[in-house]
């Protein structure tokens, strides 16, 4: 193997431990805490605290582990064809 591609398999060995971390903080996760949005003006940037009754944390929940998901199926491929 050549140094370039052990150098590749560490950031994606990085990337797959960065992904499960964010999969099981999501799998532990029981609602939205605090919510805000960022926005940009014309005079600069502003983050607005928003309403998180209007979301219904479990379906975004079930989204957000199918995406990590499929990057961690991604990535684990990428470094299996090393």
């Amino acid at each position: 193997m050549t140094e370039e591609k052990v150098k590749k398999g560490e950031e994606l060995l990085k990337k797959l431990s960065y992904l499960k971390d964010q999969r099981q903080r999501w799998e532990k996760g029981e609602k939205i805490f605090r919510l805000e949005v960022y926005t940009t003006t014309n005079y600069g940037r502003d983050v607005i605290s928003i309403d998180d009754s209007f979301i219904n944390f479990n379906e975004v929940k079930l989204l957000a582990i199918a995406k990590i998901n499929k990057r961690i199926d991604e990535v684990q491929r990428e470094f299996d064809e090393l």
